[in-house]
């Protein structure tokens, strides 16, 4: 598990859904902050 290799070849697919997991995370902690503020 050490990222100062390349990553291998894991395809589109891996690719697009990693982003989704991203941008799920980012817009649940967008969303969580404000309504943790108030």
């Amino acid at each position: 598990m050490s990222s100062s290799a390349h990553p291998p070849q894991r395809g589109p697919l891996v690719v697009f859904w990693t982003w989704i997991g991203v941008m799920a995370v980012g817009l649940a902690i967008m969303i969580a902050v404000p309504l943790m503020g108030v």
